[in-house]
């Protein structure tokens, strides 16, 4: 589970330009989450997001330490070989949401 106790871990780890990325198996599981529910450990991330497939359930969470916005990450991925939808054979479509508190 993503608690206080493991993204604070987290947190002291990655680099002040870092991320966390965190596969979950749905959203409840991201809406316990200690980033939505504890303000300290919200406090270690300036940006959060939802990532979802339309053909799957699951959820990845993606904590940044700085600002950004959803264009700034949907950007990135069309940018990154085999993650952009629209050429090569991922067909997968990315779904980005801004997480807020």
């Amino acid at each position: 589970p993503l608690n206080a106790k493991w993204l604070g871990l987290l947190h002291k780890h990655t680099t002040k330009d870092g991320l966390i990325v965190a596969n979950t198996v749905n959203s409840k599981m991201l809406r316990e989450s200690a980033y939505l529910n504890n303000k300290r450990t919200a406090t270690y991330f300036k940006s959060a997001f939802q990532l979802t497939v339309p053909q799957l359930e699951n959820i990845v969470a993606a904590f940044l330490k700085n600002e950004s916005t959803s264009n700034v990450l949907r950007n990135n991925i069309r940018q990154t070989p085999g993650l952009n939808h629209r050429s090569g054979p991922n067909k997968l479509s990315v779904h980005i949401r801004n997480i807020s508190l």
